[in-house]
């Protein structure tokens, strides 16, 4: 498969490359912080694979339920060289198998998630440049600017080039949370789950408003104003993290001592 971009040719291979290369930049950022925060890096290999695992097959079966007539064969379901994971279902699958091996080897929870949340935005800083060749996740046509379009669109017609916009802001945010999460935990007192906090409610705030204008196909609306099911969940995570923040908040105010589970 060989795709075009303004021009350029690159096979869709790229896709996988990028996709490699952004958990290898994430895993490596989460080698380096789980000692900022006090986690005992020898577990590290089995958080490497747990993540890596547990957040592909999360991401392919999401893809697989939202969109059951690309697959014809076995091929079909194997090739991710080709695209056709969804973000969240790997963030969910990922979270829920870390939170269990967590649970099982009684580490500190919230300071794994903490550790993880400056990787995971740069792992997805990254993956979205793959997008952006492979061509998925495109934005709808506009007459703003004539910058990126597709190789079937007419050559007259452009998009916003959506995985460009969401890599800027997601390098921007790993960026910030890594200096965060500096400054937290290097207080006498840090407030564990804070950075896991600011990273779920920044990401599912920005991607609840750049659903508006993704051009390609959202797996269909299920509401009256005609949601996308990543607005749902972005939605439902927000709600979800600001209750989860405030409550942390309280906890450590309240205890005057850390909270590691």
């Amino acid at each position: 498969m060989t795709c075009t971009l303004n021009n350029i040719s690159a096979t869709a291979y790229f896709y996988g490359f990028m996709m490699t290369l952004a958990f290898v930049t994430g895993l490596s950022l989460l080698w380096f912080n789980l000692r900022r925060t006090g986690i005992d890096r020898s577990i590290f290999i089995d958080l490497a694979l747990i993540t890596v695992f547990s957040s592909v097959v999360g991401a392919r079966i999401l893809y697989i339920l939202l969109y059951p007539h690309q697959f014809n064969s076995l091929y079909d379901y194997l090739a991710l060289h080709e695209g056709g994971l969804v973000f969240f279902g790997g963030f969910i699958g990922a979270i829920s198998a870390l939170l269990a091996f967590a649970y099982l080897k009684k580490m500190p929870a919230m300071r794994l998630l903490d550790s993880l949340a400056p990787s995971i935005a740069i792992g997805h800083a990254i993956g979205r440049i793959g997008c952006f060749t492979n061509h998925c996740c495109y934005g709808i046509k506009t007459d703003l600017f004539h910058l990126y379009h597709l190789p079937a669109d007419p050559e007259k017609d452009f998009r916003h080039p959506t995985q460009l916009y969401e890599s800027a802001f997601l390098l921007i945010l790993a960026v910030f949370l890594q200096l965060r999460l500096k400054k937290t935990y290097s207080s006498t007192r840090p407030i564990s789950g804070f950075i896991a906090t600011i990273y779920l409610s920044s990401y599912t705030f920005f991607r609840f408003l750049i659903e508006f204008i993704r051009g390609d196909d959202r797996g269909g609306s299920f509401t009256p104003l005609g949601l996308s099911i990543s607005q749902i969940l972005s939605l439902t995570i927000f709600i979800a993290t600001a209750f989860a923040a405030k409550r942390i908040y309280y906890e450590h105010k309240k205890s005057g001592k850390n909270l590691n589970e």
